[in-house]
């Protein structure tokens, strides 16, 4: 009997350890809270306060360049006279000296401006690059190569990483019917009710985002450096729109999976995402993001802090719903309060 107790604490111990291996805290910033010196200062301040391990730092929104770019035009907002030159180089520069790693985010599909360079939106699809257009894919080539071979990143994030919906253009209609056989106006009308219409749009878009992945994997693999995805695991919209992170894991399409659950504690879904483990081959490498704001339920637009009881309660639920993983991220540094600073200070001590 001993020696079976014995044996079962060396197995719950082993599991610790391994998890404790990949405990790491990672926060999202969005792109205006690291442009200026003062501004680029004080994020590192407070990541050393909260023990942020890693940054993951927007620098493509889908409105232009926030670092220096030879061929991608430049985001207005760097024309206000207090921004740094290159304000990535600065960061990424103060990150490593006080041992903080770098991801720099891209937006793969949304466009934020109404007209970007010669790019329209996406037709039938609100603020989007259209990703079946190769100049499309060419550019998110660009700003890859950009980042990752004139800066020290540490990996690499992509986010809206999917269509953002279903193209209707001419291009799109005659390419659907050439891949499938089949009419993309009719599939995309019933595509919530017919599984094969379902099926063969999520297939379509999902050739054209797996082919940008994979030579995006090239770039990142050449620099030896992570490449990370945030997704809705498992979300049939998300997958409709070309998006199957798990697939992307299991075929090491990608190195990270970021689970975006933003919910309180009480309206996660617990049950999938120990589903999405199950599927995983590699578990360890999937990573809950939480969030630390909320809504105000009468006005959505009206958002604050999340309160220090709810987001101690998400945070731990993210350190232990994988056993394999105790590592969490953080959306956003730009609702991180005093409350959430000091309980996340004391996490890893």
């Amino acid at each position: 009997m001993k020696k079976i107790n014995y044996f079962v604490f060396l197995f719950f111990l082993t599991i610790y350890a391994v998890a404790e291996e990949n405990s790491e805290i990672y926060m999202f910033v969005p792109h205006e809270f690291w442009l200026t010196k003062i501004d680029a200062d004080e994020l590192i301040k407070t990541s050393v306060a909260s023990g942020v391990d890693t940054l993951i730092v927007n620098v493509w929104h889908g409105r232009g360049a926030v670092w220096s770019s030879e061929k991608i035009p430049m985001n207005p907002i760097m024309n206000r006279d207090e921004m740094l030159d290159d304000p990535l180089k600065y960061l990424i520069s103060l990150a490593k000296e006080n041992n903080i790693q770098i991801y720099p985010l891209i937006s793969v599909s949304h466009k934020s401006r109404e007209k970007f360079d010669d790019f329209e939106d996406t037709p039938g699809v609100n603020k989007a690059f259209n990703l079946h257009e190769k100049d499309v894919q060419d550019m998110i080539l660009t700003i890859t190569t950009e980042l990752i071979n004139g800066y020290s990143v540490d990996g690499l994030m992509l986010d809206y990483i999917r269509t953002k919906g279903v193209c209707v253009s001419r291009d799109c209609i005659l390419s659907y019917k050439n891949s499938t056989g089949r009419s993309l106006k009719l599939d995309s009308k019933i595509a919530k009710i017919n599984k094969e219409a379902f099926k063969n749009i999520s297939q379509w878009n999902k050739n054209v985002v797996d082919n940008i992945l994979i030579n995006i994997k090239k770039i990142t693999d050449s620099a030896s450096i992570p490449l990370a995805v945030s997704s809705h695991p498992g979300h049939d919209g998300f997958m409709m729109q070309g998006a199957d992170s798990v697939s992307w894991m299991n075929d090491n399409l990608i190195d990270q999976l970021f689970s975006m659950n933003y919910q309180s504690i009480d309206k996660m879904p617990k049950n999938k995402l120990a589903s999405i483990l199950e599927q995983l081959k590699r578990p360890e490498d999937m990573i809950l993001i939480i969030g630390n704001f909320e809504k105000n339920i009468d006005d959505k637009f009206t958002v604050s802090p999340r309160e220090k009881i709810e987001f101690e309660r998400v945070v731990n639920y993210a350190k232990t719903y994988n056993k394999h993983n105790n590592s969490l991220a953080i959306f956003t540094y730009r609702y991180l309060s005093n409350d959430h600073i000091a309980y996340l200070s004391g996490l890893n001590k």
